[in-house]
């Protein structure tokens, strides 16, 4: 865990190709011929399930890491690209750890949401972050941001911020000490 994160760990395996998926699970666990066939069955019915990919993720994660931190990855993962708000502080610590963290200060939340989507790093400029909130792709917490100077939702916990640009990109914000 001290050279790889059971996150990012899990995440790897996750990501797994579709085309690459049952050569890993033959090579890297101990599925049986029977099981593994019918998770390339799915991979070739469902791809978008991934099914075969979670497989994989899971049972090599269990074997390197332990069953533990196999379902903390597995929860932090699903977390992760859910559009569902995340409260879970332990979840929004591993995050903050696995999936570019950044500090924001008192000055960042007085300075209102551009200020805390510029202090994730999620936008190369001020000026693609103003575009992002124009179109509707920046969301701090549960809250889609509107305007430029949007007030902040309060840190969950008082510690934490969640950004989300578009679907898919995200930094978790810890307040500096």
């Amino acid at each position: 865990a001290s050279q790889t994160s059971p996150y990012a760990f899990y995440q790897y395996w996750l990501n797994v190709d579709d085309r690459d998926v049952g050569t890993y699970l033959r090579w890297f666990t101990l599925l049986g011929r029977d099981a593994i066939e019918e998770l390339e069955a799915g991979v070739m019915a469902q791809p978008e399930a991934r099914a075969a990919q979670r497989a994989l993720a899971r049972d090599v994660t269990v074997r390197t890491h332990g069953q533990d931190a196999a379902d903390h990855a597995e929860r932090v993962s699903a977390a992760a690209f859910s559009r569902e708000p995340i409260r879970d502080v332990a979840v929004l610590a591993t995050l903050h750890e696995s999936v570019g963290g950044f500090s924001f200060s008192d000055t960042d939340l007085a300075g209102g949401a551009l200020a805390v989507a510029i202090a994730s790093g999620l936008y190369a400029s001020a000026g693609e972050a103003r575009r992002a909130i124009a179109q509707g792709g920046l969301t701090i917490g549960d809250e889609r941001v509107t305007a430029p100077e949007s007030p902040v939702p309060p840190p969950i916990d008082g510690e934490w911020l969640l950004v989300r640009a578009g679907k898919r990109r995200l930094a978790v914000g810890r307040r500096r000490s």
